[in-house]
């Protein structure tokens, strides 16, 4: 409908035309990465997902998911707090699906942690449980009590996500447990309504 309402010559004028290209490209994006998630989805239960194994640089996946939103987090005006310690040991596994796992987790903040506009991100290398335990903490409204059993489960939606309207598919934290049980680990999250919440994303070394 809007690009429709373009080329039939309804917008006018540089203001109009300006917003017009920007929900048209909000749009767009938001469907190529539903398209996205979907796929990948798809490949995690197809085994193949995990095809490439090697050793993995947590740092740099990090840097990585980051810099792939860079652009919405300075849209949405979003302050990210990022604490990696020095010499991490690295995880055996597919780098790239980590990365999509933590840009998961990082886009799911942004849709619902506008209210705080904070992200916290923070890596640690956990001895007890011979993991690397990567942590994405918000300021947002928190996950409702009724939501935190299925929250993980494919294409569920919240009520929070259903209230305010904001854009998905259902599928990516999913998408991240499956990311997370392919590399032998897990996620979990901390949520207080109304407080924020913490994922928090398990790799074994």
């Amino acid at each position: 409908m809007l690009s429709r309402n373009q080329a039939d010559g309804l917008v006018a004028g540089a203001d109009q035309v300006s917003q017009y290209g920007e929900l048209i490209y909000q749009q767009s994006r938001r469907l190529s990465e539903m398209i996205e998630q979907t796929l990948q989805y798809a490949g995690i239960h197809s085994h193949l997902g995990t095809r490439m194994r090697t050793a993995v640089d947590v740092e740099a996946v990090i840097a990585a998911a980051l810099a792939a939103q860079k652009e919405e987090l300075a849209r949405e005006q979003f302050h990210v707090e990022l604490s990696v310690p020095d010499g991490l040991p690295a995880v055996h596994g597919d780098a790239n699906l980590l990365r999509t796992a933590i840009n998961n987790l990082l886009s799911n903040a942004i849709k619902y942690a506008t209210s705080g506009r904070w992200i916290g991100i923070r890596a640690e290398h956990s001895v007890k449980e011979r993991a690397i335990l990567v942590h994405v903490s918000d300021h947002g409204p928190g996950v409702q009590d009724a939501d935190q059993e299925r929250l993980f489960e494919p294409f569920y939606r919240g009520r929070t996500a259903v209230e305010t309207g904001a854009p998905g598919s259902g599928i990516g934290l999913s998408l991240v447990r499956s990311a997370a049980e392919a590399h032998g680990g897990s996620i979990t999250f901390v949520s207080t309504p109304g407080r924020g919440s913490t994922f928090t994303l398990r790799i074994p070394v």
